[in-house]
């Protein structure tokens, strides 16, 4: 009976485990949905389309209606842009973009565009100023992450119950096994010439 609880108990254990793991590759995969595909850099003077991935800090893009912004930018120049900030802010309304510092907070200030937001009408230029998990959103996104991997407290009583449970086994089994040869010692001295005096 014992031996049942314990395998229902590591198996329970593992449950939960998987479970963890899963929402952390749920909430990874989600996150990495959101980032931009692609995006439009100006290096040299040259335009060219390239992977967000390899965007450095200092480099220019250019945002244009329909396009997710794909790092962290300060924006340098605007002609009616408009972002969607509500993934971040709640805010419904499109919140105008342009490269006037207007707020301490990098959320609510208009020179800035967030890596992930949409850009929902007119155009813009902003200076790469974070990129990857050193954006904002990739902030958020370590923060989740590790949230969800921490040990929750229910895991946490569970690998105790499951530790006092084995050290209780083991104990009873010591137990158990001198009982048997005091209950034994006769025989097994007859048997083995007396060896065994008790």
């Amino acid at each position: 009976a014992l031996v049942i609880v314990l395998s229902l108990v590591n198996i329970l254990t593992g449950l939960f485990s998987f479970y963890q793991n899963y929402q952390s590759d749920a909430v990874s995969a989600k996150f990495e949905a959101m980032t931009a595909s692609t995006c439009t850099v100006i290096r040299n003077g040259h335009k060219k389309a390239m992977d967000p991935k390899f965007l450095t800090i200092g480099d220019l893009v250019e945002i244009k209606n329909g396009d997710k912004i794909p790092a962290d930018i300060r924006i340098i120049h605007s002609d009616y842009m408009k972002v969607d900030n509500s993934s971040f802010t709640g805010e419904t309304e499109p919140q105008a973009r342009s490269d006037k510092f207007t707020h301490d907070n990098p959320l609510e200030t208009k020179n800035l565009g967030m890596s992930t937001t949409l850009c929902v009408n007119g155009s813009g230029t902003g200076v790469v100023i974070n990129i990857a998990d050193n954006s904002i959103i990739g902030v958020i996104a370590e923060l989740v992450t590790q949230t969800q991997q921490r040990t929750s407290p229910l895991t946490k009583e569970i690998n105790d119950f499951v530790h006092l449970i084995t050290i209780l086994a083991v104990s009873i089994s010591f137990v158990v096994l001198i009982l048997y040869f005091i209950k034994n010692a006769a025989f097994l001295a007859e048997r083995f010439g007396g060896g065994i005096i008790i």
